[in-house]
């Protein structure tokens, strides 16, 4: 009766501390998915600055396009001399504001990249922290599990021992 007793308080106390494993094991479980969480946020951030930069891009691609064209139209405006010279002055004001287009959008473009790196380096560096978090998170969490299979193994070889006490 005695280890019986022994048996069933040392089992009390393994499931204790088994509840307490338990327990910290969902709190960091709760610490990687909010950290998952920001990981995921900054990702979005940085694909959506990432496809403003791609659009404006493309946008200044096609103003590129477009002011060579005009270039080309001056230049056969300019050889044909056909056209009068109210006609020149024109072409030649539309051709500066097209001319200002691309100098907007390189500032522009140079913002958002900066932007965009700026978003990649808090993305390295949450990634970075993220990484050393589920290191640290394995390590924590190894002696635990180590721990919780022992007292697991224990609580076993208690429940043969109680089944091979009542069988006797």
């Amino acid at each position: 009766m005695k280890v019986i007793a022994d048996s069933e308080r040392k089992k009390e106390k393994v499931n204790e501390e088994m509840g307490d494993l338990k327990s910290k094991l969902e709190e960091l479980t709760a610490f990687k998915a909010e950290k998952s969480k920001e990981v995921k946020e900054c990702s979005k951030e940085y694909e959506d600055a990432k496809h403003k930069l791609e659009k404006s891009v493309e946008k200044v691609t096609s103003l590129i396009k477009e002011d060579e064209k005009m270039v080309e139209d001056y230049k056969l405006i300019n050889n044909s001399r056909k056209k009068a010279k109210e006609t020149i002055i024109s072409e030649k004001s539309k051709l500066e504001q097209l001319n200002k287009v691309p100098e907007k959008n390189t500032k522009e473009i140079e913002e958002l990249t900066k932007v965009l790196e700026d978003l990649e380096k808090k993305k390295e560096k949450e990634e970075k922290h993220v990484n050393e978090i589920m290191a640290n998170l394995q390590t924590e969490t190894q002696g635990l599990q180590d721990e919780k299979q022992k007292f697991e193994l224990e609580l076993l070889q208690l429940k043969v021992m109680l089944k091979y006490e009542f069988e006797s």
